[in-house]
């Protein structure tokens, strides 16, 4: 299976190969939970491990076993690692997707950088960059879509075997390669994946609205944290409001009957709007059970913290291409709102109150002051959070900055309606 690109691997991308050094898991993931028949998009992710510093893959191969009755053909596997692939790198002569072997087989998916800085012609490769890194935190190095068709119902298993990888050698890593490489100790990861058929999909809607969020999220007193959200903008009593220092930087929620599935939400499928402002799409999109969770850069959320004219009610839509967890739709609500208002602490339904921050919130915020809040009052009234003299108590310097942040530009009541 090896024997070309491992052949290359010791020609030419080893300028000295160490003892096995850090270690490399490879695990096959796919469509979560039962799929009616069509196409799979399978995904093999690397992860590597360093025991000395090793700086990432330099190489790494694979063989792919898939059930009877899917189709195969020669380089059908594809990667966004492209100093990987030829002409950047070395791959066997079929490409870096793999050579078919019989109907079921593809060896040696994969391919090698130009760890020896090759600058060539004849041959024209490899003579790409070496990227650095490469498996330190688990990435994606290959994709396989499926035509599963012409499976029958029940489960059908995909194997990865055989897998191979180097690792570029921290002592030969000058400003510029060429750099030596190290065989990796190859773990065992998760080398099968069991593609179940025959179950009618499931469509899934958002359940109610925000489940939980995390505010101020450079801050200490609060990391890890999710607060309970029990302030409702009357008279749309499903939406909270952030009304404290920081900004929302951690939104979750919830879907139902089952879960979304991961490999269909990423954070492009992530729209968010406001009134006043247009936030960018979340830094990350995550998937746990049925919970899904969004994250923004702290500050990317405004909430009229330093300028009263960005308090805003937002809405957050999830893209109709999500499907659920065995391949069904996202149909019915697909989305939730909240607002984000610095020292809106009294959004009990009168006009003036939770419309703008006035002297109405001051006066509610003074009748609950503490130095022993509950997690109610502590979501609602303790605004200033930042430093140990702040974070847990309800007391002057809540009012001082609530007072420095009266705002009459007027929080609007309904939901914006996102492009």
């Amino acid at each position: 299976m090896k024997k070309v690109l491992m052949m290359a691997a010791c020609a030419v991308l080893v300028t000295g190969v160490v003892a096995n050094a850090g270690d490399v898991a490879l695990s096959l993931v796919g469509p979560v939970g039962p799929q009616a028949p069509g196409t799979a998009t399978l995904e093999v992710k690397a992860l590597v491990t360093p025991t000395a510093g090793e700086g990432g893959l330099a190489l790494f191969g694979f063989d792919l076993d898939v059930p009877a009755g899917v189709p195969l053909a020669s380089n059908q596997a594809t990667t966004t690692l492209t100093s990987f692939v030829k002409n950047e790198g070395l791959t066997n002569p079929a490409g870096f997707g793999g050579t078919l072997s019989g109907a079921t087989t593809l060896l040696q998916i994969g391919g090698g950088q130009n760890t020896i800085n090759y600058t060539g012609t004849s041959p024209a490769y490899p003579t790409g960059t070496v990227v650095a890194g490469v498996g330190l935190t688990e990435v994606t190095v290959a994709t396989i879509v499926l035509d599963t068709s012409a499976l029958a119902n029940g489960d059908h298993v995909f194997q990865i075997s055989n897998g191979f990888a180097n690792l570029i050698d921290p002592a030969s890593q000058p400003s510029a390669p060429p750099y030596t490489v190290s065989a990796a100790n190859m773990l065992a990861g998760t080398p099968t994946y069991t593609l179940t058929i025959g179950v009618t999909p499931t469509d899934i809607t958002i359940v109610d609205n925000v489940k939980s969020w995390k505010d101020h999220g450079t801050s200490v007193n609060w990391t890890g944290t999710k607060l309970g959200l029990s302030i409702p903008l009357a008279p749309q009593t499903r939406a909270p409001i952030e009304t404290r220092e920081g900004s929302v930087t951690e939104l979750t929620f919830d879907t139902a009957p089952i879960g979304i599935d991961p490999l269909t939400l990423d954070p492009s499928k992530v729209t968010i709007c406001g009134h006043v402002n247009t936030p960018p799409a979340p830094a990350t999109a995550t998937v746990s059970g049925t919970t899904v969770t969004l994250t923004w850069a702290a500050g990317a959320i405004p909430n009229g913290y330093n300028q009263a004219s960005q308090h805003d009610h937002y809405t957050v839509v999830i893209s109709d291409t999500v499907k659920s967890a065995d391949g069904g739709d996202l149909t019915g609500d697909r989305d939730f709102d909240f607002a984000a208002s610095f020292g809106n602490v009294r959004p009990d339904g009168v006009l003036g109150n939770w419309q703008n921050v006035n002297a109405n919130d001051l006066s509610r915020l003074i009748d609950n002051y503490t130095t022993t809040p509950t997690a109610a009052q502590a979501t609602q009234y303790d605004i200033r959070i930042t430093g140990p003299a702040n974070k847990g108590k309800i007391n002057a310097n809540d009012r001082s900055w609530l007072t420095s942040s009266y705002s009459t530009v007027g929080l609007i009541q309904a939901a914006p309606v996102c492009p």
